[in-house]
């Protein structure tokens, strides 16, 4: 869960669960994110990139990566995020809810190799 600070200007980290601070190493909790942009400026781009359309638009964004940090035998290969609005109305956006997982996959073997 993420503050909307001065609309828009920053965004404080209201709530983060055990997988954000597993998948970045750190504890979310409290920081704001120019404190992110200050410490690691791309991630920190790409964050408020996506945080300022969901405010901006009012609307959910749906984003899927590859998990980079995981091993290469690893269950776990793609992260599934979305960036959804809290607010009274589009235009009054003051949160914003992020749900996130970790999305695995199985390479399936033809019934006939069995």
């Amino acid at each position: 869960m993420i503050g909307v600070v001065d609309k828009g200007a920053d965004y404080e980290y209201r709530y983060a669960g055990e997988a954000r601070r597993q998948a970045f190493g750190v504890y979310f909790k409290g920081m704001r994110l120019t404190q992110i942009e200050t410490a690691a400026p791309e991630l920190g781009a790409i964050l408020r990139s996506i945080y300022e359309r969901v405010r901006s638009t009012g609307a959910t964004f749906l984003v899927r990566g590859r998990v980079d940090h995981e091993p290469a035998r690893s269950q776990f290969r793609y992260y599934e995020s979305a960036f959804s609005p809290l607010g009274a109305s589009d235009a009054a956006v003051d949160h914003l809810l992020i749900v996130g997982v970790q999305a695995g996959w199985q390479r399936r073997i033809p019934a006939e190799i069995h």
